[in-house]
């Protein structure tokens, strides 16, 4: 018997030759992930939600918060009734009303499980009061999406979540 490796088999295209390096990753992504998506630490990939759909579900869910506190015509209560709505519905379902109506929702980034009730605080709670300080830092908050990649927000990147489209909303 000999201490030699059988030899290759008589298939032309069978090659001792390492195999070709992959292609590289699309333009606009960064590693390998293609640009409009996120890669959660789970590895899965997910598509982020355009800045047009997020701002016209703010909009829905501005004129549904108007239209309930119509009918109490309370400022103060205005102030606490805005984060809140925010806040429960993200926690409870990752999805206000508008949100729920254009197929987007709030994950964390991590994993892509819905926020729990500390993230869903302070992703409500940041923009209420950068508009309760003052209107210019309370834009800011929701213009800072534009200048992100993951189009994550001051309050998505302090609750570390995300805005993805939603499977099923």
């Amino acid at each position: 018997m000999s201490n030699l490796p059988p030899p290759p088999p008589d298939d032309p295209s069978f090659s001792d030759a390492a195999p070709p390096a992959p292609p590289p990753p699309p333009m606009g992504s960064a590693a390998g992930t293609p640009s409009g998506a996120a890669t959660l630490d789970t590895g899965e990939t997910l598509q982020l939600a355009n800045l047009g759909r997020r701002l016209l579900a703010k909009l829905i869910d501005f004129v549904i918060i108007v239209i309930a506190l119509g009918f109490i015509g309370n400022a103060l209560i205005a102030l606490l009734v805005l984060p809140a709505y925010e806040i429960v519905f993200t926690k409870i379902k990752g999805q206000t009303p508008g949100k729920m109506i254009l197929r987007i929702k709030v994950v964390r980034a991590d994993s892509g499980y819905l926020p729990d009730w500390g993230p869903a605080a302070a992703r409500g709670a940041i923009p209420a009061v950068g508009l309760f300080l003052a209107f210019v830092p309370g834009l800011l908050v929701y213009a800072s999406p534009l200048w992100n990649k993951r189009k994550q927000g001051w309050h998505d990147m302090a609750a570390k979540t995300l805005v993805v489209k939603a499977s099923n909303a």
